[in-house]
């Protein structure tokens, strides 16, 4: 699940501050990583929602919005009903994590590195 604010409130905010007029160096570089953030998530977010909601009804065996299957999910395992045997649950944490990590923070070193050997052993995460 991608957090808030979402890309049209970061894409207002940057706007709102390029017509206050925004001085250069540090602000512009926040500016920027704000919009190149905004871009990955409306290019890439809803395909990863889809397949996050498919995994979750998967799991849980019923459909529904992400957030409440994300709640069912967490009370699910907080309850002991799913645990780390469950089919499927390692799976579906380890691929929401990394579909995070490639729309908020795709240059962190510990991430890049790993991607990178992904890429190099053919692997499509």
């Amino acid at each position: 699940m991608q957090d808030s604010p979402d890309a049209h409130a970061i894409l207002a905010e940057v706007e709102a501050a390029l017509k206050a007029g925004m001085a250069p160096g540090l602000q512009q570089r926040m500016a920027a990583n704000a919009v190149a953030l905004a871009r990955r998530e409306l290019a890439e977010a809803p395909a990863f929602a889809t397949a996050e909601r498919e995994r979750l009804a998967a799991l849980l065996g019923r459909d529904g919005e992400i957030a409440a299957l994300n709640t069912l999910l967490a009370d699910a395992i907080r309850t002991r009903r799913i645990g780390d045997d469950t089919p499927g649950l390692i799976g579906h944490l380890w691929l929401t994590t990394i579909e995070k990590m490639r729309v908020d923070q795709p240059a962190y070193p510990a991430f890049a590195t790993w991607r990178a050997e992904q890429e190099k052993d053919g692997s499509k995460a």
